[in-house]
């Protein structure tokens, strides 16, 4: 008994206390616990919100399933991801416009139901039209939507989609900005703390979305185009140019895998679809097998020779990428990867690298602020003095006239993106990079 007793003791002194002979509940106690419980409580919840801000931009639930799914989609195989990406989006509570644009592009590419394609099409520009994204957002859809719309021209019963009055509404948006950027831009004194004060304001205007479907982009096309004409009139020039077929390239596909079945499955695949030999999008003088077979005879140019096994090697490597999932990808798919072969092999160092339109923009973008830099950066040409007056803004001859030179610059520089872009689209993108100025 007593050593019971002295168990209750000491569980009976650990739970209460004992003031001027009284026992009392250590109530005070529980409820600094009880708050500092949801005190951590709230800074995780916190905490966890800022994570989800900083890695999704505040997607939810369904807004992050749908994006991850879209970006793994394999071309326009309508597999788990793709059905996965329409589930999901279906059941946003509030879409975006990117949301719609996601879903749409999964309907039509590979749900092959064009219909519930333009439905969500239409609602992205209408978040457009209506006003509700920013002028970067609205750049990326519009030019996205606007690849696809040729989807549509074998329907009757769809209406064309608003695409113009998008434009132009993204085109006054832009405008304005550009107003209000310039109204403010003599009120503005740049700390001496940060002399690099327009470049970052030029550099912050960059954006980037992530798009499974980006072979789809025009200015692919036009990137492929005009590499492939160069590199056909440059091949022309080499000896027994002729003797270089596509019937070459694909008997050394086959041999170098004839011994990996697996591997060997997978060119065969591709090789089903390079004998259609489609044409390429809307280059309606090129077909898939010229792209090949005229990377296959770059590598011959003696100017690659220290390149020739890497070339190849590339090639080979690209015609397998070609097999995503079970399922040969598309022809833009196809035509981006064989083309890009050459990326950063060939002796001509911009053979090869393809460029989406919103990487195009960030390319500019990126190229203004390196003339502002040349001018005023820290080691610009522009002078201590003058450097100090174009920060403050100051209103003089000088400054003008050093604005003058950075503002022809850039026009000048305007001229290396045109057909790229579309001409309202580089107008403003350009008139935006001089306001900042």
């Amino acid at each position: 008994m007593a050593d019971i007793q002295a168990d209750d003791d000491y569980f009976y002194e650990k739970d209460y206390e004992v003031y001027g002979g009284k026992v009392e509940l250590k109530t005070v106690t529980l409820l600094k616990y009880f708050v500092l419980g949801i005190i951590i409580l709230l800074s995780i919840y916190i905490l966890y919100k800022v994570f989800q801000v900083m890695r999704y931009g505040g997607e939810d639930y369904y807004q992050r399933k749908t994006h991850y799914h879209f970006n793994n989609m394999h071309g326009e195989e309508y597999d788990d991801n793709a059905r996965l990406t329409i589930e999901y989006g279906e059941a946003i509570p509030e879409p975006r416009a990117i949301d719609h644009y996601r879903i749409g592009t999964a309907y039509l590419l590979n749900a092959r139901e064009p219909l519930a394609a333009h439905r969500h099409f239409r609602q992205a520009l209408d978040h457009i039209i209506n006003g509700t994204l920013n002028h970067h957002d609205e750049a990326f859809i519009i030019e996205r939507i606007d690849d696809y719309k040729d989807h549509f021209m074998d329907f009757a019963e769809i209406e064309e989609l608003p695409l113009q009055e998008a434009l132009m509404v993204h085109i006054n948006n832009m405008n304005e900005t550009i107003k209000a950027v310039e109204k403010k831009k003599p009120e503005i004194k740049i700390s001496e703390n940060d002399p690099e004060f327009t470049q970052k304001m030029l550099l912050a205007q960059r954006t980037w979305h992530s798009d499974s479907q980006n072979v789809h982009d025009s200015a692919i096309y036009q990137e492929i185009y005009g590499q492939l004409k160069h590199v056909i009139s440059e091949n022309a020039m080499l000896k027994n140019n002729y003797m270089h077929t596509y019937e070459e390239v694909i008997t050394w596909l086959r041999i170098k895998f004839e011994e990996d079945k697996e591997r060997l499955s997978k060119v065969s695949k591709v090789v089903e679809f390079l004998n259609m030999n489609n044409q390429v999008g809307a280059l309606h003088d090129v077909f898939e097998q010229d792209i090949i077979t005229n990377v296959w005879r770059r590598s011959y140019d003696p100017r690659n020779k220290a390149k020739f096994n890497a070339i190849r090697e590339a090639l080979a490597d690209n015609v397998l990428d070609c097999v995503e999932g079970k399922m040969v990808v598309c022809t833009a798919g196809r035509t981006a990867k064989i083309w890009s072969s050459l990326a950063k092999l060939d002796f001509d160092p911009a053979i090869g690298i393809l460029k989406s339109k919103q990487l195009l923009r960030n390319e500019i973008y990126e190229k203004c602020a390196k003339i502002v830099d040349d001018y005023v950066g820290k080691s610009g040409s522009a002078s201590a003095q003058l450097k100090t007056a174009y920060m403050n803004s100051e209103n003089t001859e000088q400054v003008k006239e050093l604005i003058t030179c950075i503002h022809n610059e850039i026009d000048e520089l305007k001229k290396q993106y045109s057909g790229l872009l579309p001409d309202e689209q580089l107008y403003v993108i350009f008139e935006e990079c001089k306001a900042v100025v």
